[in-house]
């Protein structure tokens, strides 16, 4: 339904028990979409791409992530 929101179809990157991340491209650029089944694993996954450059919209259970300008 996000990627719906901006023209994008997903291609789906990862199916995992503690996530489910999918790749998006539009005119504006690329981002990743990223749902989790429970709370604790967006938690997570937060500390540990705080190591990354880059931004993070982040909502219940799910976070739209962009890469930094220089990564």
């Amino acid at each position: 339904m996000i990627a719906n929101l901006t023209g994008c179809k997903v291609t789906i990157r990862i199916e995992a028990k503690e996530l489910r991340e999918g790749a998006c491209h539009t005119e504006t650029g690329d981002y990743l979409i990223t749902t989790f089944p429970e709370e604790r694993y967006k938690v997570t996954w937060l500390d540990s791409a705080a190591i990354y450059d880059g931004t993070c919209l982040v909502g219940p259970r799910w976070a739209i992530s962009r890469r930094g300008v220089g990564g």
